[in-house]
Order: C-alpha cells, then sequence, then structure tokens
C-alpha cells in the first residue's frame, strides 16, 4: 500500500518562487504551507480571508495587504521575457 503515495521531491521546490492563488482558502492555505515546507518562497494572491477561525490563520502562511500588485510583484519578480527583434 505505501508504494502508492508518493512524496514530493523538496528539491524540485527548493528555492522556487510560487504565485499562488486562493492562498486564504482551506485548499491554497495548505498548498502555501506545503510549499513552504518544501522550500519554496510562496506568495499569495486571493480574496481577503473569511472572518473567524480559518486555515489560513491557523497555518499563519502569511498576512494580506490591501494593493495586491503591491505586494505580489515585488516578490514574485516575475521573469519578463525580452522584446521581440524587429528584424531590418
Amino acid at each position: 500500500m505505501e508504494d502508492l503515495v508518493r512524496r514530493p521531491d523538496p528539491g524540485v521546490w527548493a528555492g522556487k518562487r510560487v504565485l499562488l492563488t486562493g492562498h486564504t482558502g482551506f485548499k491554497g492555505a495548505w498548498a502555501a504551507r506545503m510549499l513552504t515546507l518544501l522550500g519554496a518562497e510562496v506568495t499569495g494572491l486571493a480574496l481577503d480571508p473569511a472572518p473567524g477561525p480559518s486555515a489560513f490563520a491557523a497555518l499563519a502562511v502569511g498576512q494580506c495587504w490591501p494593493n495586491w500588485s503591491r505586494a505580489a510583484f515585488p516578490f514574485t519578480r516575475p521573469p519578463v521575457p525580452p522584446a521581440p527583434r524587429n528584424p531590418a
């Protein structure tokens, strides 16, 4: 039975930057927690968490900023491909 379960390889995620949408929900909070434990730099983009107890608060996976663009892009540093050259 144990052969049916595959454990994630930490080497795959170590040092990777991950932009995770929906990290304040139940599944997203757990995904953020697991990716963080595997060594990824996780930045979440989501609505504010619902009031009251939540997986997001219990797992302490991050904080929310009112302006997501200021919060997300400096941390993720998305790679921008160079503009195509116009052959003359």
